[in-house]
């Protein structure tokens, strides 16, 4: 079985995506993803104000 690969633009919008469930707690989410809140509500801004292109690096 090959291994699941995964693109950081990928990552980042499946952190959105997550974040708009029912009951997610943020701090724990982003803990799970590995970044702080900072991080976390800077994919959050960006992906509001620009969609999945505002995940790209910059």
């Amino acid at each position: 079985m090959p291994w699941k690969e995964f693109n950081t633009v990928d990552l980042r919008f499946q952190f959105v995506l997550d974040l708009y469930q029912n009951g997610v707690n943020f701090t724990q989410l982003c803990a799970q993803y590995g970044i702080s809140t900072n991080c976390g509500y800077k994919w959050k801004e960006r992906f509001l104000r620009e969609g999945k292109e505002g995940l790209q690096d910059k």
